[in-house]
């Protein structure tokens, strides 16, 4: 190919570098990026120091180089090729095919303007000549770039057609749970719970925004263990077999109110770690116990309420809620008339560093039900012995400290005080953990964590029957996340019990669980 050819496949590799590349060194660009930017190098491109008008811009071309009158015509006649912004062409870098052939697009364009607009007299016949010997050069190349973008289009068209929703997107979570055990059950009664089981939990959230910053949240529910992926249910002896269960989980709508503030409603799975921006506790233990210890914010997914929070600062937040219990739909108690909860949280976030300060009031209708039911020790899930109503007051800290990106400590205390609103017994209880996390453990996506724990238990009570607790129960926690993709993790771990009631021997539970997330 004679000398002109050469310059002209020269020419993209400064119409690529002015559309992003680094200043300081030249890179390979494809054939989309530079077809892309063509329209505005037809039209002259605008650098740093202003719109390329000159070929004398070009500080590093001379005019005794063999090239300058080929890429003085593509400058000042024909404006379809720009220098680096720094002002120098760099003619020595090499060119691919595709990247001539963007070019060669480009020019021909602007020269189709040109006779469009009755101008055909500022186009040579050299001119024509060359054009269409590039043409007939990288006829092949044209026609594959045409292709592709036809092919873009249709598919886009296919998923626009076939999409689910423009507001809505799905995010699944399946579980598969196998479960084994050592020692009695919780409650200290037979036979032992040391056989196998193999359950399973699938989530189904549907997220939709209609504004871009507000959220209507649903999720559906289906499995053979419940919210606590097997763990708690199969230490309690309360795994429901293979009578799978499909229910509405979560239904409530998130909205923001100016930009400090946002509000939370809904009929269903009002949770306070949504409404609140942070719980401080960070700890993702394996079996729940120590989350549910901190219970503020264990869950209590059939519950309706209205909450919302406040960004005081950049880094201080106010939350508050207030939850109504399953009764809130029924004209037999309603909204106000069952069990409801009251909370408030103060928390602040300082770049590696999260606390958190909270209060909770709880009335409980039925004190059978417990304010601990599943999560504290015997005595505390009913201090009172009977179905007489009662009051929680408990106030909680939660700290979380990132010593390095790859250990997360975090620790948090409650206590509360219970009442019997009936006869006037009073109890009191609280509740601690600490929790070590390892973020890319052996590996990067990978996660190990372990924590030592206290769950509710009862330090004082003026109920005789009941009674306290005589010894400090324990929860010791570990789980290993492996990754296996973005979509699937397995998940070892275990925990064991220690105290949980009087006659209650160590319970260990021990799983292996692999999460599916889509």
């Amino acid at each position: 190919m004679k000398q002109p050819w050469q310059a002209l496949s020269i020419a993209p590799v400064i119409l690529g570098a002015a559309l992003g590349a680094d200043q300081a060194a030249a890179q390979e660009f494809s054939a989309e990026e530079i077809s892309g930017s063509m329209d505005q190098s037809a039209r002259g491109w605008v650098t740093e120091q202003g719109q390329l008008r000159s070929v004398s811009q070009l500080s590093d071309l001379r005019p005794t180089d063999w090239s300058y009158q080929a890429i003085r015509a593509l400058v000042e006649r024909y404006n379809c090729v720009a220098g680096y912004p720094d002002g120098t062409f760099r003619g020595n870098r090499a060119l691919t095919r595709a990247e001539a052939a963007a070019l060669v697009n480009a020019c021909m364009d602007t020269v189709n303007d040109l006779i469009t607009a009755a101008t055909a007299t500022a186009v040579t016949d050299e001119d024509l000549g060359i054009l269409q010997r590039l043409q007939e050069e990288f006829q092949a190349e044209l026609a594959t770039l045409r292709g592709r973008v036809d092919t873009l289009e249709a598919r886009t068209a296919e998923l626009e057609t076939n999409q689910f929703s423009t507001t809505t997107q799905i995010q699944g979570e399946v579980i598969f749970s196998l479960n084994d055990t050592l020692g009695d059950n919780v409650d200290g009664s037979g036979p032992d719970a040391d056989n196998a089981v193999f359950g399973s939990r699938i989530r189904l959230g549907l997220s939709t925004s209609f504004s871009g910053e507000d959220l209507l949240y649903t999720r559906l529910f289906a499995g053979n263990v419940g919210d606590r992926s097997g763990q708690l249910e199969y230490a309690t002896d309360t795994v429901t077999g293979n009578e799978v269960t499909v229910r509405l989980d979560d239904l409530w709508y998130r909205f923001p109110v100016g930009d400090r503030a946002e509000i939370q409603v809904g009929p269903m799975g009002m949770e306070l770690d949504e409404i609140t921006p942070t719980t401080a506790w960070e700890y993702g233990g394996f079996a729940d116990f120590l989350e549910g210890a901190w219970t503020m914010y264990d869950d209590v997914s059939e519950w309706a309420g209205l909450g919302g929070n406040y960004q005081i600062t950049e880094t201080v937040n106010i939350a508050a809620a207030y939850l109504s219990g399953q009764g809130s739909d029924e004209p037999e108690f309603g909204f106000f008339n069952d069990d409801w909860s009251a909370f408030t949280q103060l928390s602040l976030t300082k770049d590696r560093f999260q606390m958190a300060v909270s209060y909770l009031h709880e009335y409980d209708k039925d004190s059978n039900d417990g304010f601990f039911a599943g999560l504290g020790t015997l005595k505390s899930q009913n201090p009172f012995a009977g179905a007489d109503a009662a009051t929680l007051d408990e106030v909680g800290i939660g700290l979380s400290y990132q010593v390095t990106p790859n250990f997360l400590l975090s620790a948090f205390g409650t206590y509360a005080w219970l009442k019997d609103q009936v006869n006037g017994d009073l109890a009191r209880s609280y509740s601690a953990g600490l929790g070590l996390v390892f973020p890319d453990l052996f590996g990067e996506g990978h996660e190990g964590g372990f924590a030592l724990g206290i769950n509710p238990t009862i330090v004082s009570n003026e109920n005789a029957i009941v009674g306290t607790d005589s010894s400090v129960p324990l929860i010791v926690d570990a789980y290993f996340n492996y990754r296996i993709s973005d979509a699937i993790t397995i998940t070892p771990g275990g925990f064991v019990l220690l105290n949980q009631g009087t006659d209650a021997s160590p319970v260990g539970v021990f799983a292996l669980k692999t999460t599916f997330s889509f």
